[in-house]
């Protein structure tokens, strides 16, 4: 929609009726609560603007996953490139997804020093959520104490390695092309 809200279409009478619990804190009519959740509904307005892109929410799908495969095939053999993002990689309730692309994260090495080569070149670029979930302060109380590396060793390696890339539905794939001529410079 615009800002913080989506929506999730289905056929599936089951699915709908989860995912109606879902939607309000894990409740059924708002009095028994059936599965942890969070409140997700979202107001009249986000609503309405969501309704509206409705009507080409496929298009623009289709566009990110183009940009995706450009960056793809620009990527693939550049050996500082440790992994990238898949395009069906997972199954929501059972069935296979579409990525949206909503970001095009991938690990690299040097990771710190290529956003500063993008960003000095003027390519937006930016590592998202850039702490694990058990490092932020309202977990504090809740996770085990010690050493993140010996706790999380892989989850705080990825944290190192992650970057966004920029990517949106209008971009041109022109600049996806620039961004990729950029990468490679860096590397070699």
């Amino acid at each position: 929609a615009c800002g913080e809200a989506g929506a999730i279409c289905t056929d599936s009478a089951s699915d709908y009726e989860r995912l109606q619990s879902l939607r309000y804190s894990g409740t059924i009519g708002r009095e028994n609560c059936v599965e942890l959740s969070h409140n997700g509904r979202m107001d009249t307005m986000q609503a309405a603007i969501l309704l509206a892109r409705l009507d080409w929410a496929e298009e623009e799908q289709l566009q990110r996953a183009a940009l995706a495969d450009r960056y793809r095939a620009g990527l693939v053999n550049i050996s500082q490139v440790i992994s990238l993002p898949q395009q069906n990689s997972s199954q929501l309730l059972g069935r296979p997804e579409k990525h949206a692309f909503y970001t095009y994260t991938v690990r690299v090495e040097q990771r710190d020093e290529l956003q500063a080569y993008l960003l000095a070149k003027g390519i937006e670029c930016k590592v998202r959520h850039p702490l694990l979930m058990p490092q932020h302060l309202a977990y504090q109380d809740r996770v085990q104490k010690g050493d993140d590396q010996k706790l999380w060793p892989r989850a705080c390696r990825y944290l190192n390695e992650i970057l966004s890339l920029p990517i949106y539905a209008s971009m041109p794939a022109e600049h996806v092309d620039e961004v990729l001529s950029e990468i490679q410079k860096f590397y070699s």
